[in-house]
């Protein structure tokens, strides 16, 4: 044999290992390059966290490596994903639906048949959605199941509203109606998800009033709703859904007035009071505990706390209207509730303060209640003025809101009650009280505020806009207890002269001690207010004074305006001051 050979391949070889270290010199330059852009830019991210080592950083270089890149969402993923897929199912059922409909109206499928049909698809539906799990046929999965609850709900609805010739009485079918919320409740409990919990809340909610018929059963009712409020407040607590929390809410309120007092069919007040005060502790607590798991109290569920409360307030109103007493005490208790919940249970610190602040605010409803029997617009406008002065010296903008909102129902159930209520034949009623209630209120809640800079103009505080609520509601009672004191039994379809003038030189006075005050303390809001109502008072006097007022009562109304017009005009030229001898 050629000894050259074995010199040839030899060679050769000595060739292959000196490109393979070649290689391998370019393979680590390459990754020392990559690592030092990485460290370079770990670096500038966070200059606190220390250099990874050599062999992790080589490790994680060598995972990224091997990863398979993710091929990034197409349209025609979507299209053939997920489009086809529903296409595909809505075109299956409405095929389905044409035969139907094409096989009742030939009489090929009766009413037993055709609930028996309604059943077993609706079945059927809610086993194969729930047996897909695969996230890509997530949204299949859960229409399946919605339309499948939807077909089940319906088909039972069909055979007490539609086909009474089956037999079927409504406590079957309320029964069967259960275990499909039931089911709906569990599957979105193991599933995780919010929109069949939406399903079973609908469905649930909506069973007695698709069952109603004849007299309520009040007492199974309750129980009922109880349950179910309870089961879908606690899936929208454990698992975050705050929308199922909500819609729980707003749909239990929404049964509110079923509960109210009946005598015909011996629903009694203890009944009425015992169900709004299960329904309100109920979602107090899962309130509550909601905001315990997050260990934060949010906006929404304060809100929604406030509003519980609330509607629960005016339930008590409404059960108790004819007995003062027993609201007061009703309320006293709702107060001591609040206020020991505050001061013994462990909650997130807003929350805590949302208890105290509506211990307070229904304490003060319900005293009144039982001192002297006043009316809601009293009770208002005292637990506005509470809360303003809570928020103005704990710096609580949103305790101030909720006070001068209160301010504002209060202002507009007066203004609604002067109108609409007849005449008292005295200027001492209890509306009168309810005007001077609200006016004192409102003083003392400015009382709490920071007033403004004197004589500059600024722009409008909430000082301000509390001093032209005030005076606004002045005015308006102003003008009904001199109705009540001078227009007689019947102002209320013609005011009488004498009742018309006097309301114009009463106006005439305010706004001249508006005008006053404002003109010596160099409030320029005040003394606006009184230009305002003088510019009112001259409009009334020009539009109804002239034609509605006899000939001697409109020279007195006329003159009188006039003289105190002029007089006012006087009194503000002389407090200017003087123009130099440059201006004159």
């Amino acid at each position: 044999m050629d000894p050259g050979i074995y010199t040839s391949l030899d060679a050769r070889l000595r060739r292959l290992e000196l490109e393979a270290q070649a290689l391998r010199t370019d393979l680590e330059l390459v990754g020392d390059a990559a690592l030092r852009r990485r460290a370079a830019t770990a670096d500038a991210a966070s200059p606190a966290v220390t250099r990874p080592t050599a062999a992790v950083t080589a490790g994680l270089v060598a995972a990224t490596a091997a990863a398979p890149p993710r091929k990034p969402r197409s349209l025609e993923d979507f299209v053939a994903g997920r489009g086809l897929q529903l296409t595909g199912v809505l075109l299956v059922l409405l095929g389905t639906a044409f035969f139907l409909n094409l096989a009742f109206t030939h009489g090929w499928i009766g009413p037993a048949e055709r609930i028996a049909l309604g059943l077993v698809a609706g079945t059927a539906l809610i086993v194969g959605g729930a047996w897909r799990r695969d996230a890509r046929f997530l949204p299949i999965a859960e229409g399946l199941i919605g339309l499948g609850a939807g077909i089940l709900y319906l088909s039972l609805w069909a055979t007490v509203a539609l086909y009474p010739q089956l037999h079927v009485s409504r406590g079957s079918a309320f029964l069967a109606m259960i275990a499909v919320t039931s089911v709906l409740a569990v599957l979105a409990v193991t599933r995780r998800s919010e929109r069949i919990a939406l399903l079973g809340l609908v469905g649930g909610f909506l069973t007695p009033a698709l069952l109603a018929g004849g007299p309520v059963d009040r007492p199974v009712l309750a129980a009922y709703l109880f349950v179910l409020a309870a089961a879908f407040a606690a899936i929208g607590v454990r698992a975050r859904f705050r929308i199922v929390e909500l819609g729980a809410f707003v749909a239990t309120a929404a049964y509110a007035g079923t509960f109210a007092p009946d005598t015909t069919q011996q629903w009694s007040t203890a009944a009425s009071c015992s169900v709004y005060t299960a329904f309100f502790a109920l979602f107090a607590v899962a309130f509550s505990i909601g905001a315990r798991r997050d260990d934060a109290a949010s906006n929404a569920r304060l809100t929604l706390l406030a509003v519980d409360t609330l509607l629960y307030a005016g339930a008590l109103e409404g059960v108790f209207a004819g007995n003062q007493t027993q609201l007061g005490i009703a309320l006293l208790l709702l107060a001591a509730a609040f206020i020991g919940v505050a001061g013994a249970v462990a909650l997130p610190q807003r929350l805590t303060l949302a208890y105290g602040y509506l211990g307070l605010a229904v304490a003060t409803l319900a005293l009144p209640a039982l001192l002297h029997r006043t009316s809601l617009i009293d009770a208002l406008a005292l637990e506005a003025a509470l809360l303003v002065a809570l928020g103005a010296r704990r710096t609580d903008r949103n305790v101030q809101l909720a006070g001068a909102a209160l301010f504002a129902i209060a202002g507009c159930l007066l203004f609604v009650e002067s109108s609409l209520l007849p005449p008292a034949g005295s200027a001492f009623s209890a509306l009168a009280l309810a005007f001077a209630v609200t006016i004192g209120s409102i003083a003392f809640a400015l009382t709490q505020l920071p007033r403004p800079a004197q004589g500059v103009p600024g722009s409008l505080t909430w000082y301000g806009a509390g001093m032209m609520t005030a005076n606004l509601i002045a005015v308006v009672g102003i003008a009904r207890v001199l109705l009540d004191a001078l227009g007689g039994p019947a102002w209320n379809v013609a005011v009488p002269s004498h009742a018309q003038v006097a309301i114009s030189l009463a106006w005439t006075l305010y706004a001249t001690v508006l005008f006053g005050v404002g003109l010596r303390s160099g409030r320029h809001l005040l003394l606006r207010q009184g230009l305002l109502l003088f510019g009112v008072t001259i409009l009334k006097v020009f539009t109804v004074d002239l034609s509605n007022v006899d000939i001697a009562w409109r020279i007195a109304s006329f003159v009188g305006l006039g003289v105190v017009c002029v007089a006012v005009s006087a009194w503000y030229m002389r407090t200017q001051a003087p123009p130099n001898e440059a201006e004159a």
